[in-house]
């Protein structure tokens, strides 16, 4: 167990107290349940093999959980902040088996513990806070099968497909981008294998509940998502969705997931792939004009521990170390400033003096643009409305 753990004593540490202090947000008076989660639970109450809006994974893991912890608002974040602290340590596991060292492994936990868009999906229970950790699974077992050579790595990525699927059902991009990075270099070949063809025989057969659900039913989901795209999305130019990124994710996340895609490209070549992926996945959603900025949140997980990798050897060899302490400082600087923004950190009047201050634009959805962020917007008033119908 010593053995296992050493590796990771910074990370785990890193990712204990990311939980401790995502998890007592949830403590703050004056905000109640996130308005999703009020739909979350009426699912789980009436389990399904599938919903409008999203898979049935999420609502069946809380209809199990909440029969044990119950569907107090504390009992509701537990979850969340705990699989939003398996990512942050995740990406030390990805640095690590990246080629990294200890520190590689801490810095790569710190840059996603300190990216504002992860402590704001584990802030509340939704499919949103397990994409980024399974997909960080996909890539810590693409890593291996592309290192060892072992096509059979594809019996555990079909699970995780699957899986996936069931969860979010525009995690297929990042299947559908996995399999065209390994097209776009030599690791190719580990496509035309048996264990492929098994790979998408195991995630079909775990997703077929869910499209025998959306037969029986005539498709609600595609209707659902067409009208998300031609009525509620606002559409953002080009140069607003990269400054969204920037901002959203961190100028120094992402500076580190560019070194990453640097490192990848041109160093690491073996690797190349998540790479592609994290740009296939850029690109689309700039394409697109896509004003959620979170769509993005997994392919980050895909290069933030490769620039980890690689930065922390290129200050090793300019015995730069001063670099930690005035970077991490920077980094913890902007995350205490940006994520109260989405988190229920401050009072109402303090969260909205420091959106206007900062003059974020709240509008991600037409004809809703609120003086807080909707994360924060969405937990208030609901017991006042209860009281009204009532």
């Amino acid at each position: 167990m010593k053995k296992y753990f050493s590796p990771y004593t910074y990370v785990f540490i890193i990712s204990f107290l990311y939980f401790v202090l995502l998890y007592l947000s949830s403590f703050i008076k004056g905000y109640g349940y996130f308005i999703d989660e009020f739909y979350y639970i009426a699912c789980a109450n009436n389990p399904a093999a599938g919903y409008v809006d999203h898979p049935p994974l999420a609502p069946l893991i809380l209809a199990l959980y909440k029969s044990v912890f119950g569907d107090s608002v504390y009992a509701l974040r537990l979850l969340p902040s705990l699989a939003s602290a398996a990512t942050v340590f995740m990406a030390g596991v990805l640095a690590k088996e990246s080629g990294g060292g200890k520190t590689a492994a801490a810095a790569a936990s710190f840059c996603v513990m300190a990216s504002p868009v992860f402590p704001v999906f584990g802030g509340f229970f939704s499919m949103n806070v397990f994409e980024p950790l399974l997909c960080a699974f996909v890539f810590l077992y693409l890593i291996r099968m592309i290192r060892d050579n072992e096509p059979r790595m594809w019996l555990r990525l079909g699970v995780l497909f699957g899986v996936l699927m069931m969860n979010k059902h525009t995690a297929g991009l990042c299947i559908l981008f996995l399999v065209v990075s390994l097209l776009l270099t030599p690791q190719r070949k580990l496509l035309f294998n048996r264990y492929f063809i098994y790979c998408v025989i195991i995630a079909a057969v775990i997703f077929l509940p869910n499209v025998i659900w959306q037969a029986r039913n005539g498709f609600p989901s595609l209707e659902f998502y067409s009208a998300n795209v031609s009525g509620k999305n606002v559409a953002v130019p080009y140069t607003e969705f990269i400054m969204m990124q920037i901002l959203s994710y961190g100028p120094f996340a992402f500076l580190v997931a560019a070194a990453g895609i640097y490192a990848l490209v041109f160093r690491n070549k073996n690797y190349r792939a998540l790479a592609y992926i994290f740009i296939l996945t850029f690109l689309f959603f700039l394409l697109t004009k896509n004003s959620r900025f979170d769509r993005t949140a997994f392919s980050y997980i895909a290069v933030i521990p490769a620039g980890a990798v690689w930065l922390t050897d290129l200050i090793k060899r300019k015995r730069a170390v001063w670099v930690y302490p005035v970077a991490g400082a920077a980094m913890l600087a902007y995350s205490c400033i940006l994520v109260p923004v989405f988190i229920p950190y401050f009072n109402y009047e303090k969260s909205a003096a420091l959106t206007s201050f900062l003059g974020l634009n709240t509008e991600i959805e037409r004809g809703n643009k609120p003086v807080l962020a909707q994360t924060l917007a969405d937990r208030i008033g609901w017991e006042e409305k209860a009281d009204i119908v009532g």
